[in-house]
């Protein structure tokens, strides 16, 4: 452990439908904020939210709702740490994505008339958008924020 923050899994609310004693349908129970909320050392608030996707080619923004985005703009605007992480499953890649830039590149793909963002957005590594690597089995986000 690093000793550089600490940060919790946001637990959703379940709504489980039964059929014959059987669970046939569960789905949340009322928006969340985001996945992980925390704070780092010296006292900054951190709040993210994670995604997956099998696409290869692209990340849908119908994968991030409006709630969230609202949450990540608000904590940013008050000094947060605000981000997204986004695996590409299929191509074994984890990004890291300030919420500013994650901001640009939806504002983009409007202006283009796009419903997802292509992985090459992803790629142009740059101060919003880190690769993140993988340390004893889990993603590494903390080192691509040093």
């Amino acid at each position: 452990m690093k000793g550089v923050g600490l940060i919790h899994k946001i637990p959703n609310e379940w709504t489980v439908k039964r059929a014959g004693g059987r669970i046939v349908e569960a789905f949340p129970s009322k928006k969340s904020t985001v996945d992980f909320e925390g704070i780092l050392q010296g006292g900054i608030s951190i709040a993210f939210e994670a995604k997956e996707t099998t696409n290869k080619t692209s990340f849908p923004l119908d994968n991030i709702k409006e709630h969230q985005l609202e949450f990540l703009r608000s904590h940013d605007r008050l000094g947060g740490c605000s981000f997204l992480i986004l695996r590409f499953v299929n191509l074994n890649k984890i990004f890291k994505i300030e919420y500013k830039e994650l901001e640009k590149m939806i504002q983009e793909c409007k202006e283009q008339g796009r419903k997802s963002i292509p992985v090459g957005r992803f790629s142009e590594i740059g101060d919003g958008c880190n690769l993140v690597t993988m340390r004893q089995g889990l993603p590494d986000f903390m080192e691509a924020m040093e």
